[in-house]
């Protein structure tokens, strides 16, 4: 087993050899992602700055990104751009650790959400919602609501489908 210090020295290193740009330690059991930027990340982010509106998210995430270089202008801590940007300090963390773990494009964009409309129905499961919707509600109820049909639904051995989705689908 190598010792801890090992792989902060191995960090330590590659970064002065000039392999790598952005990295991770932990301090405390918590992770920090450390942020230095090469030139053309920093020429790309202030490309971002200038041409974009100042209240985009984009733009504001490039220049959190900017303040945060350890190497740039600013060298802001996570309080101090969390201050000046009215964000979360959490939300600069996450955005530092998107950086590293994903790259730029991520780090601005945001990480690809699910799609609702992937959820499709199949006939079994719109055959027993027709069923369901032709029979009497359950004894509570005078009549199906779209809670109750997607309820419903998830206890034929369906995938989960909420109430938000079932109006899409029918």
């Amino acid at each position: 087993m190598r010792p801890p210090f090992f792989a902060a020295l191995v960090c330590l290193i590659v970064i002065m050899l000039g392999k790598i740009t952005k990295f991770s330690i932990k301090k405390d059991g918590k992770k920090i992602y450390h942020l230095d930027l090469q030139a053309e990340d920093r020429v790309f982010l202030e490309n971002i700055a200038k041409r974009r509106k100042s209240e985009s998210e984009m733009n504001k995430r490039s220049l959190m990104l900017l303040a945060a270089d350890r190497q740039g202008e600013k060298k802001w801590t996570a309080s101090e751009i969390s201050e000046h940007y009215k964000v979360n300090g959490r939300t600069v963390e996450r955005l530092r650790e998107r950086f590293v773990l994903h790259g730029i494009d991520i780090a601005l964009s945001g990480l690809p959400q699910p799609s609702e409309d992937k959820i499709k129905f199949d006939g079994v499961v719109e055959s027993h919602l027709v069923g369901l919707r032709c029979r009497h509600p359950p004894t509570p109820y005078s009549s199906w609501t779209l809670s109750l049909l997607a309820e419903s639904t998830t206890c034929c051995g369906s995938k989960s489908i909420t109430y938000r989705v079932m109006p899409k689908h029918l």
